[in-house]
């Protein structure tokens, strides 16, 4: 990502699925919102 605003339109786009993913993987709430901000780490 070169900008701030396009990290956060990336971020904004992906968040909701990621997240729900890692719920449905891991049965987790406070694990899978960890996960996602993992998730979002590299991409940064």
């Amino acid at each position: 990502m070169t900008s701030t605003q396009g990290f956060e339109d990336f971020v904004r786009s992906y968040q909701n699925m990621v997240y729900s993913t890692a719920v449905r993987i891991l049965g987790n709430e406070t694990d899978a919102q960890d996960i996602a901000q993992e998730v979002f780490l590299p991409a940064y």
